[in-house]
C-alpha cells in the first residue's frame, strides 16, 4: 500500500531536514510546566478483545518479519481498530545499549513496525527510547535516524519530562521523570525482546517500559529502580509499578530470537531462535504467556521466576496473568516442523508419529503438524509430509 503523507509529518520532516533529531516535547511542553505531578498516562480501552472481553493474544510463528507482522495484525483484529486517522503513534523500542539484536530492536524490525502502522492508517509514526547508554549513541550505532526518516518516520531525542506519580504512594516515594512525548501520545506500541535479565529475570512488555523515563543515571528514576536488591521482591514490582505509569496500548514481542540464561546483554547471554511474533493488547498476558515461551527453550529459567512483577500488575489493573482467560491464537508459517527444530525433516514425521500414537508431546504450535490444511493433525499428514520428503509431493503451505 503507497502510504500517503499528510501535512503534519510533512511539516515535522522539513523541519527537520533528514538529519536533526526532533523532541515533540519542544513543540508541546504544557505538561513539563505543570509543577505538580500528575496521575499515570491513561491509555486507550484495550480493543484486541473477544465478544466475552478476553484480551486476545496472537502469536506467529515464521521466517519472514513483514508476513508475520502482517497475520498477526490480522489476526488480533486490525491497528486501525486502535489507531485513529493523523493521530501520533509512538513505537517504543527497547534500545537499551548499542549491541546487536535481539540485545537490542533491530533496524528491520523497527521500520517494519513503522510500515505495518502506516499500511493500517494514515498516521505520524514517531518512534523513541532512552536506555541505559545514551539514545544518540545507540541511534548512531544503528544509524536508524536514516532508517526511520526513510520509512516516513521521525525518530525522537526524548529530553522533555513531567512528574509522574500514583496518589496512593508513599510521600517518601519519588515522582518519576516521564519523558513527555511519551506520556502526551496518544498511542503506544510496545515493541520489546525477550531477554533474561540479570535483575529482573526477564524482559520483555512490563520492563520495556523502564526506557521511557529519565535516564540515564538519573538518582530519583533508574537510581532509584537499583537502590532495590536484584531479583528482590521489591525490585519487580516496581517494574511493574513503572509499567503502570505508562500503559502502552499495544504490545508486540520480536521473538524472532532471544536472549536465554542470562541478560539483559548479548555479551552475557545465549542467543536462540525461535522465529516467533508475539501481539497483545495485554502486557500482563503477554509476559505470562512470554515467561512459557522462554521456559520452554532455557531449562535455567522458570516463568514463577516474575510472578512477583505480574501479581503487582494485576493489582494495579495492568492486565491478567491467567491464560486461562487470554484468547490465545497461535499459528505457523512454518508448516512441518511439528517437533519446533525450525526444519521440515523426517524428525517431523517421527515427532507426529509419537504424538499420535504414543502419547508423545503435541506439535508446538499445534497446526505446524497440520501439513495438508485441514485445521487438524492426523495420519494424513504423516502421509502428506513423507510423500513431500520422499515422493517429490507438495510442500506444506498454507
Amino acid at each position: 500500500m503507497q502510504h500517503k503523507h499528510i501535512n503534519r509529518r510533512n511539516f515535522l520532516k522539513s523541519i527537520s531536514g533528514g538529519a536533526a533529531l526532533m523532541s515533540l516535547g519542544s513543540l508541546a511542553s504544557l505538561v513539563k510546566s505543570n509543577p505538580l505531578a500528575l496521575e499515570p498516562r491513561v491509555r486507550v480501552p484495550n480493543p484486541f478483545v473477544t465478544g466475552e472481553g478476553k484480551p486476545i493474544l496472537v502469536c506467529v510463528k515464521g521466517t519472514d518479519l513483514h508476513q508475520m507482522l502482517t497475520e498477526g495484525f490480522n489476526l488480533l483484529g486490525g491497528l486501525n481498530n486502535l489507531i485513529q486517522e493523523g493521530q501520533d503513534v509512538l513505537i517504543k523500542p527497547n534500545l537499551n545499549m548499542a549491541e546487536p539484536y535481539p540485545g537490542i530492536s533491530s533496524v528491520d524490525g523497527i521500520v517494519e513496525m513503522i510500515a505495518q502502522v502506516y499500511a493500517a492508517v494514515d498516521c505520524v509514526a514517531l518512534v523513541g527510547d532512552q536506555g541505559y547508554h545514551d539514545s544518540s549513541t545507540v541511534y548512531s550505532y544503528l544509524n536508524l535516524q536514516d532508517a526511520v526518516y526513510n520509512a516516513g518516520g521521525m525518530l525522537l531525542n526524548l529530553s522533555a519530562t513531567c512528574n509522574v506519580r500514583r496518589s496512593t504512594w508513599a510521600p517518601s516515594k519519588p515522582d518519576f521523570l516521564v519523558y513527555s512525548d511519551v506520556y502526551n501520545a496518544p498511542v503506544i506500541i510496545n515493541f520489546c525482546n525477550l531477554k533474561r535479565h540479570s535483575w529482573a529475570n526477564l524482559t520483555c512488555a512490563l520492563k520495556n517500559n523502564v526506557g521511557t523515563i529519565l535516564g540515564p543515571y538519573a538518582e530519583d528514576t533508574r537510581g532509584y529502580l537499583h537502590g532495590f536488591s536484584a531479583k528482590s521482591t521489591a525490585f519487580l514490582q516496581e517494574v511493574a509499578e513503572i509499567a503502570g505509569l505508562i500503559n502502552p496500548e499495544l504490545n508486540v514481542v520480536d521473538a524472532r530470537s532471544i536472549l536465554t540464561k542470562n541478560g539483559p546483554s548479548v555479551t552475557q547471554g545465549v542467543v536462540k531462535v525461535i522465529n516467533r511474533v508475539i501481539l497483545c493488547g495485554d502486557m500482563v498476558a503477554t509476559d505470562a504467556y512470554c515467561a512459557q515461551l522462554m521456559a520452554r527453550y532455557d531449562s535455567t529459567f522458570t516463568a514463577s521466576s516474575i510472578q512477583p512483577t505480574l501479581q503487582r500488575a494485576e493489582e494495579l489493573g495492568l492486565g491478567t496473568a491467567d491464560l486461562n482467560n487470554v484468547e490465545i491464537i497461535e499459528v505457523t508459517q512454518m508448516r512441518g516442523d511439528a517437533n519446533d527444530d525450525n526444519e521440515v525433516t523426517v524428525s517431523d514425521v517421527v515427532y507426529t508419529i509419537n504424538n499420535l500414537f504414543r502419547g508423545g508431546p503435541a506439535p508446538f504450535p499445534y497446526l505446524a503438524g497440520d501439513t495438508n490444511c485441514d485445521d487438524t493433525v492426523s495420519v494424513s499428514d504423516v502421509v502428506y509430509l513423507i510423500n513431500n520428503l520422499f515422493k517429490g509431493g507438495p510442500p506444506p503451505i498454507c
